[in-house]
C-alpha cells in the first residue's frame, strides 16, 4: 500500500468526521512521541516508562506538570511581550476589595494581572482563526453524530492556524498565579469574611471568604474563589466574551455541576480554564465538555485529596484537540465515569492527561447512554478514551495536523477499567494513546480495539508495571497488542499471575503492515483465547515462550 501523498482508507470508526473511505495523508506531521515508537516498537515500552516518570516527578507542582505535557507537543512559551498591570482597568470599576494589603491581597492581585496577560496571550495566540468561530460553532461540531456537512467556519480547517507559544506562556502564569495563591491560603491569615462579587468585561468575579456552606449560581464566572465550606457550584453558560475562567476552592466535600457544554471553569474552549480543589470528597457532575477539557485552549482541573467522583457525557475528563488538557488527581480512591472521548483523550493537535497518583480508583466508559455508536458494535460506545490518541480526515484545503497523544497514568492502587470500542491504551488514524499503571493487583475489561491496540498508523500501549495479579479481558477482537494497518501495539506486564481473556486477533497480533509486541514478564498466567489469530504473523513474547502463524481470516 502507497505510504506517501494522500491515500483512501477504510476507516474503521466511523464518527465525528472520520467517514468509511475518508481522504487522509498518509504520512501526516506527528508528535515526537509518536514518531518515536512508530520508528521503534521494540523501545516502546521503556520510552513509556520514561514519559510516565517524567510527568510523575513533575507533578508536584501543576506549573511544572503543565509545562512537561506541553513538551510532548512541542510547545514551548514565547516571552510575555506586553505591559501587565497589578490591577488592570477592567478591573477599576469594581471598587477597592474589602480587605487589607496584605499577602492574600497581593496573590489575589497577581491572580487578576495574570487574568490579563493570558487576555492578551489568548487573543495573540487565536487570532488566526477564523472569523465566527466562538464556542457555541465549535463544541457541536466536534461533537456531532453522526457527521453532517459542517457548517461555515469548518473547525478541522483552522486546526493548525493556532500559535502555541503565545497560548501556552498565558497560561502557565495564570497556573503560576493561582498556585501562589493556593500556598498563601494553606496557612492561617487574617482574611475578614466577606462575599464580594463584581461583573467585568470579562467574566463575573466572585470572592468569598466566609467559610459557610455556599450555593453559587454561575455565569460567566471569571474568578472564583472559596475559602472553605461544603459548596455547590452551578454553572449556567460561558458567553462569548469569558473565555479565561479560574476557581479556586479551598476544602470541604463540594459538588460542581455544568448545566451546559463549555461552563464548566475547567474547560478551556478558545481560551484558558482552571479548576483547583484543595481537598474533601467532591463530585464533578457535568454533559459534555468539561472536567479538562480543551478545544483550541488548555485546561487544568487540579484536585489535592479526596474520595471524588467525577461524572460526565463526553468530552471530558481530560480531552483535548488543538490544545492541552490536564486532570491531576493527587489522592483517594476516585471513580471516573463517561460515555465517549474522555479519560485522556487525544484529538487532532491535542494532548490529553489523566494522571491519578493514589488510591483505588475505577474509570469507566460506558453504554448509557448510547451516545456515539462504533462501527464494530452498534450497540456500544466508541469509547476513544483511558490513553487515546486519534487524528482526522481533513478536508483537502486544510493543513495537516498531528494526530493526538491521550495518556492516561494512574500511580497505584488496586485499580479497575472498563471500556468498549477503543479504549485502554489506543491509537487511531495517526494518534497515540498510553495507559500506564504504576502498580497494584488491577482489572481491565473492553470489547474491541483495546489493551494495547491501533489502526490506521497510530500508536497504542498498555503498561503494567508491578507483581499484581491482573485480569485482562477482550470480549471481542483486536486487542493485548493487535497493529493494524501501519500501526504500532505494544502490551507489558511486569509479572504476577495473570489471567487473559480474547476473542480473537491479539496477543501480539499483526495486519496490513502492523507490528505488535506482548511481553508478559512472569508469573503463573492463564490464557484463553475462543478465536483464531493469536500472536498471528509476530513473535509474541509470552513468559519466556514465543508463537508465530500463517495469516487466518480474523476480525480486526
Amino acid at each position: 500500500m502507497n505510504r506517501v501523498g494522500v491515500r483512501v482508507v477504510a476507516c474503521v470508526l466511523v464518527a465525528l468526521q472520520m467517514v468509511a473511505c475518508a481522504t487522509w495523508r498518509a504520512h501526516p506531521p506527528a508528535f515526537a512521541l509518536h514518531r518515536q515508537w512508530m520508528a521503534d516498537p521494540p523501545g516502546v515500552e521503556t520510552s513509556a516508562i520514561r514519559t510516565a516518570t517524567a510527568l510523575a516527578g513533575a507533578a508536584g507542582s501543576p506549573s511544572r506538570l503543565l509545562a512537561a505535557t506541553a513538551g510532548l507537543a512541542g510547545w514551548r512559551p514565547l516571552p510575555q511581550s506586553f505591559p501587565a498591570t497589578a490591577r488592570p482597568a477592567w478591573v477599576a470599576a469594581c471598587g477597592a476589595p474589602p480587605w487589607p494589603a496584605g499577602a492574600f491581597a497581593t496573590a489575589v492581585d497577581e491572580v487578576l494581572s495574570a487574568i490579563d496577560a493570558a487576555e492578551h496571550s489568548r487573543r495573540a495566540a487565536l487570532g488566526n482563526l477564523p472569523p465566527g468561530l466562538d464556542a457555541q460553532i465549535l463544541m457541536p461540531q466536534v461533537a456531532a453524530r453522526p457527521p453532517a456537512q459542517p457548517s461555515v467556519p469548518d473547525y478541522r480547517a483552522a486546526l493548525g492556524r493556532i500559535d502555541p507559544g503565545p497560548l501556552l506562556a498565558g497560561m502557565l502564569r495564570l497556573v503560576a498565579a493561582v498556585e501562589a495563591l493556593d500556598a498563601v491560603l494553606s496557612i492561617p491569615i487574617q482574611v475578614p469574611a466577606v462575599r464580594w462579587q463584581c461583573d467585568t468585561t470579562l467574566g463575573g468575579l466572585l470572592i468569598d471568604t466566609t467559610g459557610a456552606d455556599n450555593v453559587h449560581l454561575l455565569a460567566n464566572p471569571l474568578l472564583v474563589i472559596d475559602v472553605g465550606g461544603n459548596d455547590q457550584y452551578v454553572f449556567e453558560r460561558r458567553d462569548t466574551h469569558n473565555r479565561i475562567s479560574v476557581l479556586l476552592d479551598r476544602g470541604g466535600n463540594d459538588r460542581y455541576q455544568a448545566t451546559a457544554p463549555g461552563s464548566d471553569p475547567s474547560a478551556g474552549v478558545l481560551g484558558y480554564g482552571v479548576l483547583w480543589d484543595a481537598g474533601g470528597d467532591d463530585r464533578y457532575e457535568a454533559g459534555d465538555f468539561a472536567q479538562a477539557a480543551a478545544l483550541f485552549g488548555i485546561a487544568l482541573l487540579h484536585d489535592t485529596a479526596g474520595e471524588d467522583i467525577y461524572t460526565a457525557r463526553g468530552f471530558s475528563q481530560a480531552f483535548a484537540i488543538a490544545g492541552l488538557a490536564i486532570l491531576h488527581d493527587r489522592s483517594g480512591g476516585d471513580r471516573y465515569s463517561a460515555a465517549t472521548h474522555a479519560q485522556a483523550s487525544g484529538g487532532p493537535a491535542g494532548v490529553a492527561l489523566l494522571l491519578d497518583a493514589a488510591g483505588n480508583d475505577r474509570y469507566a466508559l460506558v453504554n448509557e447512554p448510547l451516545v456515539l455508536p462504533s462501527a464494530q458494535l452498534p450497540d456500544r460506545n466508541a469509547s476513544m478514551g483511558q490513553g487515546a490518541g486519534r487524528g482526522l480526515a481533513m478536508p483537502a484545503h486544510a493543513q495537516a495536523v498531528p494526530g493526538g497523544l491521550g495518556l492516561l497514568l494512574d500511580l497505584s492502587g488496586d485499580d479497575h477499567y472498563s471500556g468498549q470500542v477503543f479504549a485502554q491504551g489506543v491509537g487511531y488514524l495517526g494518534g497515540g494513546g498510553l495507559l500506564f499503571d504504576g502498580g497494584g493487583s488491577d482489572s481491565f475489561d473492553a470489547a474491541w480495539y483495546s489493551l494495547g491496540a491501533a489502526a490506521h498508523q497510530a500508536v497504542g500501549v498498555l503498561v503494567k508495571r508491578g507483581a499484581g495479579n491482573d485480569r485482562y479481558r477482550s470480549t471481542h477482537a483486536t486487542a493485548l497488542a493487535a497493529a493494524h494497518d501501519g500501526s504500532v501495539a505494544v502490551f507489558a506486564d511486569d509479572g504476577g499471575d495473570d489471567r487473559y481473556a480474547l476473542g480473537e486477533f491479539g496477543l501480539g497480533g499483526e495486519s496490513d503492515g502492523g507490528r505488535a509486541v506482548f511481553r508478559d514478564g512472569g508469573g503463573t498466567d492463564v490464557y484463553e483465547v475462543r478465536g483464531p489469530c493469536a500472536g498471528e504473523a509476530v513473535t509474541a513474547a509470552r513468559t519466556g515462550s514465543s508463537r508465530t502463524g500463517p495469516p487466518a481470516p480474523c476480525r480486526r
